[in-house]
């Protein structure tokens, strides 16, 4: 038994992965039969197998052993489904607040094509594609954007987009050319912040505005010195996603200078 993960919901509902580092059939078998015995209210159990040299689920297929495939998850007027290999944040209360000031400040009136890089399982612009004319999404994960694509069906959200690729690959001219040119860009990279190819990418864009949603603000000011070629910061704003840590989200709006 290597880890297990529990994550919850704001609907009550409990999806547990436990992670083993071989097959080990009867015992696996049988840890995992008293599990679901000991907690029968738990909606989606699976197991992975990891004989890796590192604890990330990450590449291994998690395996349903009982319940459900996924959990409901409502952020906000959103609802979304969470599998096992989707990133939601952890914290649903603090991540609803956070999308509804990146709604505040994107200031959506129907008009805008609004695109949002390291998409996952789109829940940043799903959360504004009933404000938007039109959002597309681009994330490297494919299961992300199975998933992206199932929560965009499941709220009933006809106007959003997904394409699975690298958005510093994806986002050049000819993509631009063929699904519009933004009036939004919106930003959420994991914590080494922007690859320096799409940084170029955006200053060649230059879209009149971009929102950079940042789990690391050091990578992010990095960033933001280099987007300062042709962007100049309106403002910014902290969001305490995990009380009595260090860390927090960060988001800034830039503009077109």
């Amino acid at each position: 038994l290597r880890t297990l993960m529990v994550r919850t919901s704001e609907s009550g509902q409990t999806m547990a992965i436990v992670m083993f580092s071989g097959e080990f059939d009867q015992p696996k078998q049988q840890l995992m039969a008293d599990f679901a015995a000991a907690f029968p209210d738990t909606h989606s159990l699976y197991y992975i197998i990891n004989n890796t040299k590192n604890s990330s689920p990450i590449g291994h297929q998690p395996v349903l052993f009982y319940g459900q495939e996924c959990i409901n998850e409502q952020c906000g007027h959103l609802n979304l489904r969470i599998h096992p290999a989707s990133f939601f944040q952890t914290n649903t209360s603090q991540a609803t607040r956070l999308y509804r000031l990146v709604a505040s400040w994107a200031a959506l009136d129907g008009t805008q094509l609004v695109y949002d890089l390291y998409s996952g399982i789109g829940s940043i612009g799903l959360f504004l594609a009933d404000k938007a004319k039109k959002v597309i999404g681009i994330e490297v994960i494919a299961d992300a954007v199975d998933g992206a694509k199932e929560n965009a069906e499941l709220n009933g959200l006809h106007n959003a987009q997904f394409f699975c690729g690298e958005a510093e690959k994806l986002c050049d001219q000819s993509f631009f050319a063929e699904h519009g040119t933004p009036d939004l860009i919106i930003v959420d990279p994991p914590r080494p912040g922007l690859h320096k190819n799409l940084i170029a990418g955006l200053l060649q864009i230059q879209s009149p505005r971009i929102l950079y949603i940042s789990c690391n603000p050091g990578t992010q000011a990095d960033d933001l010195e280099q987007l300062g070629q042709k962007y100049r910061i309106v403002r910014h704003q902290a969001v305490d996603m995990f009380p009595q840590t260090m860390h927090v989200e960060n988001v800034v709006e830039l503009a077109l200078r």
